[in-house]
């Protein structure tokens, strides 16, 4: 289908009527959002209803999800941690009874927490350091109390 305009200057006699539709043309503005086609004087857009006086919007440079390095971090719920539990457990035991369980409780309290502090530091989705600790050094002062409880039951003189 022809254009109107050409028509007319057809009709009219003139020869060549390519420069006048190519300068006809040349008065269109084209949508840089939908890329319709409107007359110089058009304020909207046909096709989308963009004013075409005003910019477009910058487009946002897109991230090439390809491009970015992994991430490593794990995702999910942090849990405690079983062995720091325990080692609470057996410090408060150690702590509570006398030789020579408490002694035994103690010293399995001051492993298991150390063990528990070490497994926490890799994990990163593991929680309970600081409960760990508290495990470790309770766990030491039942120690300590297991024995000097044990030395005082047996009766070892210190002035001899």
């Amino acid at each position: 289908m022809q254009d109107p305009g050409s028509q007319t200057l057809a009709r009219a006699g003139c020869g060549d009527y390519r420069g006048a539709v190519s300068e006809q043309a040349e008065s269109t503005r084209t949508c840089e959002v939908c890329g319709a086609t409107t007359g110089e004087d058009a304020s909207f857009c046909p096709g989308c209803g963009r004013r075409l006086d005003i910019p477009p919007p910058r487009r946002r440079d897109r991230v090439d999800l390809n491009a970015l390095e992994e991430d490593t971090t794990p995702v999910g719920p942090r849990r405690m941690s079983g062995k720091a539990l325990v080692a609470l457990v057996l410090a408060v035991f150690g702590i509570a009874f006398l030789p020579p369980l408490s002694l035994f409780a103690s010293l399995v309290a001051v492993i298991v927490g150390l063990l528990a502090r070490r497994d926490i530091a890799a994990d990163p989705l593991a929680r309970g350091g600081r409960l760990a600790m508290v495990a470790v050094v309770l766990g030491a002062i039942g120690l300590v109390l297991g024995v000097l409880i044990a030395l005082d039951v047996i009766g070892v003189d210190q002035n001899a």
